[in-house]
């Protein structure tokens, strides 16, 4: 005669979904800060084009983001370096809290030879050359 016995332990999955009950909101929290500054990183890159005349590709991913999972946290940034050249935080500072522009280095040069008035800055004049971005490359200057 075929004799079937079967006996279960339901305790160890148990104790695994009471742990994922604790451990579930703390995981939803930190996946929902990153999603949101990942979102809000985005609409602000997006959003680059509409504010600035053909922002370089540097200028569009301006924003960055770093998450604290810890905290729970994430802090929104414009980048602080630069291959070669002004990083966009310097020279997207007066964008975003406001007041004149720094001087870019030819016209620092410019100011420091008595070429030109340490409160004008330059502008591009008809017939330019201008890169895609619509900057004088630094060749024509």
């Amino acid at each position: 005669m075929l004799e079937l016995s079967i006996r279960t332990d339901f305790s160890g999955l148990e104790r695994a979904l009471m742990d994922m009950k604790r451990e579930l909101p703390d995981i939803a929290a930190r996946t929902a800060v990153a999603r949101t500054a990942a979102l809000s990183r985005a609409a602000l890159n997006q959003a680059m084009p509409d504010i600035f005349d053909r922002p370089t590709p540097m200028t569009a991913r301006a924003v960055q983001f770093k998450v604290d999972p810890a905290a729970r946290a994430a802090t929104l940034f414009v980048r602080d370096e630069a291959s070669k050249g002004t990083p966009p935080s310097k020279y997207l500072a007066a964008e975003i809290r406001g007041g004149a522009r720094r001087d870019k280095r030819s016209e620092r040069a410019l100011i420091g030879r008595g070429l030109m008035a340490p409160d004008q800055q330059m502008v591009p004049g008809h017939g330019a050359p201008l890169d895609a971005y619509g900057n004088v490359p630094g060749s024509a200057i």
